[in-house]
């Protein structure tokens, strides 16, 4: 009986928590929105384009023109948040684009660590050529390959 209780008030501390922060996390109607983010198609209902925010915050164009209904799009945006509008989506929340433009994306992204990867590229290679050249000498140094004579 003493563990169902525990339960029940962690419970409801666990909601009286966590409710706030999500009525928090969502932009209110009217509030101005800017930022960096990617369209990305949700098969819900249908189907339709929504814009996941670098955040996380979802947001749901009401305005995106087909320009930019491309999967994978990394866009800037300022928006605002509608009012007095609903959506059968359920999913983000409603936003009025101001101004969207696209961002060169691999810029930004692979540039930051290009040398990297050039690094990893060129000890893989020496260490693929070392051990092919490793592996045709014997123990002793001694080059084991068949001498035509």
């Amino acid at each position: 009986m003493k563990t169902i209780w525990l339960r029940l008030i962690s419970l409801a501390a666990a909601l009286i928590i966590l409710v706030p922060l999500s009525v928090l996390a969502a932009p209110a109607p009217g509030e101005t929105i800017s930022g960096t983010g990617t369209i990305e198609f949700q098969e819900i209902e249908g189907g339709f384009y929504g814009l996941i925010m670098d955040d996380g915050t979802k947001l749901l164009p009401v305005n995106l023109t087909d320009e930019f209904k491309i999967n994978g799009t990394y866009v800037y945006i300022e928006a605002t948040a509608t009012q007095n509008q609903e959506s059968i989506y359920m999913w983000g929340t409603l936003v009025q684009l101001d101004s969207i433009e696209l961002v060169n994306q691999s810029c930004t992204s692979c540039s930051t660590y290009w040398w990297a990867y050039m690094i990893i590229a060129i000890l893989l290679a020496m260490f693929i050529f070392f051990g092919i050249r490793r592996s045709l000498r014997g123990q002793e140094g001694k080059d084991v390959r068949k001498k035509k004579k």
